[in-house]
């Protein structure tokens, strides 16, 4: 009995030492090592750079910090599928099925935000199927095309003196009178951005862009609005550059 045993264990090692080597062997041909660490060296460097450039350019008025913080490791993921979808036909068909039940559980606020990311994912993609020289023209010439975009834009374009970003969460509903509100205390130039509807009975997600202004002038829209509502909270983020 013994001796079964330990047979069918040394059968087992075998098996698993086999299959080890067939994977081993399938990576290799999907792809070489070397080519594998520079893939994942640029997509790591690209997806910074771009990252950088989204913060320091990019006209989202979302914390564009932390959006920006999450380039990398979706290029790198994206990379990953590429690699596990080519070297399987099965895999590839099981992906379509699988990926078209994934959505996005916060929704994306500014469709510069989704440019980005078509822009990360492209990235990921010519990585993952080693065209690392396909990665770095897309990159190029995308950098170069926000750039200009940007230098391009006539100075009256954005608000030099900088600007005033408000938003306002509230159980509030009627988003008319909380603009005409805001709109006498702190001027016509107030804008509405967004408007987020939380649910029935759950109140309003606002945010405005506005020219910068006095502190009293804050003070006053804000009690103005607890007036109104004392279930409202109240944020201002200074904005540079911000068009308006």
């Amino acid at each position: 009995m013994r001796w079964c045993s330990k047979k069918a264990d040394s059968k087992n090692m075998n098996s698993l030492y086999e299959r080890l080597q067939l994977y081993g062997q399938d990576l290799l041909h999907s792809i070489h090592p070397i080519d594998l660490v520079i893939n994942l060296l640029l997509v790591t460097l690209l997806s910074w750079l771009l990252a950088a450039i989204y913060v320091r350019y990019g006209r989202a008025l979302a914390n564009r910090k932390r959006f920006a913080a999450n380039f990398m490791p979706l290029a790198l993921t994206t990379m990953l599928v590429m690699l596990i979808v080519k070297s399987s036909l099965t895999l590839s068909l099981g992906l379509v099925g699988a990926l078209s039940i994934v959505r996005f559980r916060a929704a994306i606020k500014e469709p510069e935000e989704l440019s980005y990311l078509f822009i990360v994912i492209g990235l990921g993609l010519a990585a993952g199927a080693n065209q690392p020289f396909l990665a770095l023209i897309l990159f190029g010439f995308l950098s170069l095309a926000i750039l200009a975009n940007y230098w391009m834009r006539p100075a009256a374009y954005y608000q030099k003196e900088g600007a005033l970003y408000l938003e306002l969460r509230t159980d509030l509903e009627e988003p008319l009178l909380i603009e005409q509100s805001l709109k006498k205390i702190l001027g016509p130039k107030l804008q509405l951005r967004r408007m987020d509807a939380l649910g029935e009975g759950m109140g309003l997600e606002l945010s405005f862009s506005l020219p910068a202004c006095e502190t009293a002038q804050l003070q006053a829209a804000q009690k103005a609005l607890q007036a109104l509502s004392a279930n409202t909270s109240f944020l201002v983020v200074a904005q540079t550059d911000l068009p308006l």
